[in-house]
């Protein structure tokens, strides 16, 4: 079991599920339920509140991220890295060609 800022070597890649979409929906989950906090109570405390937060989990998931890139799953988690979002999905348009 791994636990945020804890310094073992990440043993496999999750990309099954919520996974497949972004690399840390967990965070996405915490913030989206700031965000929706800040939307029911709107304050500037809340809002200073949920940025701090943002900027955990933010620095949490770069935490992450570098073990993955020390590990011997670093180019494999590049690859995954590329085709989904840290915590917004990326959506891809198809590369239609032009004839003319």
């Amino acid at each position: 079991m791994s636990l945020t800022y804890t310094p073992d070597v990440p043993e496999f890649i999750l990309e099954t599920g919520p996974f497949g979409l972004v690399r840390h929906p967990f965070y996405v989950s915490y913030v989206l339920f700031w965000l929706s906090f800040i939307v029911i109570h709107p304050s500037l405390i809340n809002s200073a509140i949920a940025l701090v937060i943002f900027g955990f989990y933010l620095n949490a998931a770069r935490f992450e991220e570098a073990k993955f890139a020390r590990s011997a799953l670093a180019s494999a988690y590049q690859h995954y890295s590329d085709r989904t979002g840290m915590f917004v999905p990326k959506i891809s348009l198809p590369n239609k060609k032009m004839t003319v």
